[in-house]
């Protein structure tokens, strides 16, 4: 290929520096939409890759900098003016050129990284993503190194790179600067593929997927920019001869292809970051829904004449687009190929957004025949004004109905006492948490109307601030997800800020878009000495707490009494005890003096159930149920109350062999009355009841199946 020189008679510095700028504008502005989603919007605390994104975006303006001073010696003159007219010659201006090899050097693999850094929060479970970003890091790490020190010391001696007039030797520019594009092509390529295969990994349909994909890859850009950048250089080729083949206007149109490369990075690094953003300007342009579960409540289909579910669906429905897992706790999901096929999400009703179409005036009889007809109906049966779908027999939870005002739901025209079991079942049944049998909807003769009037007394947690320790796994996250569905605003907390971090984003994705809610996570370590200041430090930065959850707890050691060490009943009574005292000492510094308030800690029914090595276990859970009581009388007026759960299935059982899990699980629901292990789910539902009931306090409240009573 041959050389081109560019020349002109005048500065062409713009070409360089105007794309930069504008690309740095750019990116400077995706960053702090980043910024303002996690300070702003999510409360979430400072992580490793905003901080990584942020030194990146610094070293492309420092860049940016010295590429406008650069001008001032002659930057995009030709060489033969800068020769003539300007202070320090052709010296001064290759000085300039080393000082931009040195910052491409830096501020390219720093992009990069921001980028990996992405991509490590956000897909920290898959181990094979964890090395593979490591191990491009690695590469990226030892590139840099090599161009600042073939660039420091691409002459012998080093001043002759920039005064020609010392004797020495030189390596060849042109072929350095191609040679360091080619592996930076292969980088870029690494990094816009790694996500791919954990994207086609989640549960949910292709269109989806491809969505999600599309969102990585217009990261991927940069890779155009590096061919670009190559191509460019093998045309121009600056550096040879002895005027470098007017280098200084040669090497502009190359170099603003490294500049852009740089800025579409740092820009690709916060483009998933920012859709809670683009989700919240959009609307639902970018939303995935199907249907679904989720917390009891239930999505209707209405019935064509032939008696068979139709979807109302039109092909022009919006969606919502979440990345990450989707917990399927407390639902079946299912699958309709009439619905996209969307396999692992939920469906959450807006407007008149969702897959069925318009919910708005949906009305059902007492027969369970729908209608969608978008008028106020006065006929028999259960109307709904707002955005609900209710099926005959079908729950409908406080996170359904939070909002709901007076009128908003009517049963009408009830059979009166004494009716025939054909006429009692046609009533229809409305459910709150809990369903209404038909004797309890008939329960007044003297009328045949019964209004249900939802009203804020009734949703105590709305709007309230939960902290929850132990928060990111097991019953501590089900107290998370169940205090979002009660309205409230959440803050989590462990030692784990890995696991803090994939939690924040899976309760995120369970906010609806329209909500005000807010989630935020704050690590800290509570096995220590330090424990106190930790605690401490948790308060302080979350801001106004109303209630705290405590469910932290270490994997409990099943020691025979024969076996158990000082040191082993030491550090279990550091979680299991010592812990929670010391939340309880920091909180009453900082909760509101109000009934309205409460602490609620975690215990279990080993103190009342004898089981042979849970003797330390069965120690601390008695001590925890004991002191309850006095911390309520030390915290009045705010509320004090531990949970004693049975058998519940949580992580703590994972390191158990499938079939023994599966024999100790049958073992238990053979014999508990219930006929059940318990769940997550079951054992929130507790903690919410404690937080809500302002009448209760200094009570242990048992969710164990009935164990304790067999």
């Amino acid at each position: 290929m041959s050389d081109v020189t560019y020349s002109s008679a005048e500065n062409i510095a713009r070409v360089l520096i105007v794309p930069h700028a504008v690309f740095s504008v750019l990116a400077t502005v995706l960053v702090g939409m980043r910024l303002y989603v996690t300070r702003v919007v999510a409360k979430s605390p400072w992580t490793f890759d905003e901080h990584v994104a942020i030194v990146a975006l610094i070293a492309n303006h420092i860049m940016l900098i010295t590429e406008g001073i650069s001008v001032e010696y002659g930057l995009g003159t030709d060489v033969n003016q800068i020769v003539e007219f300007y202070p320090g010659g052709v010296s001064a201006f290759l000085k300039c050129i080393l000082v931009l090899e040195i910052q491409y050097a830096i501020a390219c693999p720093l992009s990069k990284m921001a980028v990996l850094a992405m991509f490590y929060r956000i897909f920290s479970a898959s181990k094979m993503l964890r090395y593979s970003i490591w191990a491009i890091t690695a590469m990226l790490v030892g590139w840099c190194i090599a161009v600042i020190m073939v660039s420091i010391f691409s002459c012998t001696p080093i001043p002759r790179f920039w005064d020609r007039t010392i004797d020495g030797t030189c390596i060849n520019s042109s072929n350095f600067f191609i040679g360091i594009t080619v592996p930076n092509i292969i980088f870029d390529i690494l990094t816009v593929v790694l996500p791919i295969r954990e994207v086609w990994a989640l549960q949910m349909g292709r269109e989806k997927k491809l969505a999600i994909s599309g969102v990585f890859l217009l990261g991927g850009s940069v890779v155009l920019a590096s061919v670009a950048r190559l191509i460019l250089f093998a045309i121009y080729r600056p550096g040879q001869g002895t005027t470098g083949n007017n280098i200084s206007q040669t090497v502009i149109i190359p170099h603003a292809a490294s500049a852009v490369e740089t800025c579409l990075a740092i820009i690709g690094a916060c483009l998933p970051p920012c859709a809670p953003l683009f989700r919240r300007w959009l609307g639902g342009v970018v939303s995935v829904v199907s249907s679904g579960e989720r917390y009891g409540s239930r999505s209707a289909r209405k019935k064509g004449p032939d008696g068979q579910g139709k979807s109302s669906a039109s092909k022009n429905f919006n969606t919502l687009v979440t990345i990450g897992k989707i917990s399927n706790r407390g639902g079946h999901m299912k699958r309709s190929k009439e619905q996209d096929d969307l396999d692992g999400s939920f469906e959450r009703l807006e407007d008149s957004n969702s897959l069925q179409g318009s919910t708005d005036g949906l009305y059902v009889n007492g027969n369970g025949a729908a209608k969608n007809e978008g008028g106020i109906h006065s006929e028999d049966g259960i109307h709904v004004q707002r955005d609900v779908c209710v099926e005959r027999s079908g729950k409908v939870t406080s996170r359904d109905v939070k909002d709901w005002v007076v009128g908003d739901i009517q049963l009408d025209d009830m059979p009166a006492q004494g009716a025939s079991s054909k006429q009692q079942n046609q009533i229809p049944l409305f459910t709150l948490e809990r369903e209404v049998s038909s004797q309890q909807l008939s329960a007044h003769p003297q009328t045949n109307h019964l209004s249900a009037t939802m009203t804020p007394k009734y949703n105590k947690l709305a709007g309230k601030h939960v902290l929850v320790i132990g928060g990111s796994s097991s019953i501590g996250l089900g107290v998370a997800e169940a205090s979002l569905a009660s309205g409230a605003n959440v803050t989590i907390s462990s030692s784990s800020i890995a696991k803090l971090n994939a939690t924040v984003t899976y309760l995120q994705n369970a906010i609806p878009s329209s909500s005000q809610q807010k989630i935020q996570s704050f690590a800290a370590d509570l096995s220590g000495p330090d424990a106190e200041a930790n605690i401490e430090a948790v308060f302080k930065h979350a801001g106004p707490i109303d209630h705290v959850v405590f469910t932290a707890a270490n994997t409990p050691s099943l020691i025979m009494l024969q076996d158990i060490t000082p040191d082993q009943i030491l550090a279990a009574c550091q979680m299991r005890f010592v812990a929670p005292l010391m939340v309880a000492k920091v909180a009453e510094r900082y909760l509101p003096k109000s009934n309205e308030s409460s602490f609620t800690i975690t215990s279990g029914s080993a103190a009342q159930k004898s089981t042979p090595g849970w003797s330390v276990i069965s120690f601390l859970a008695g001590g925890l149920q004991s002191v309850v009581k006095q911390l309520a009388v030390e915290l009045k007026p705010v509320r004090v109350n531990v949970v004693a759960p049975g058998f519940v299935d949580t992580e703590l059982w994972d390191g158990m062999k499938s079939d023994e899990k599966q024999s100790m699980v049958k073992a238990v629901e053979e014999k508990v009355p219930t006929g059940r292990f318990g769940t997550v789910e079951d054992v929130a539902e507790a903690y919410i009841w404690l937080m809500k009931d302002r009448n209760v306090t200094g009570t242990v409240a048992a969710t164990d199946s009935g164990a304790l009573v067999v």
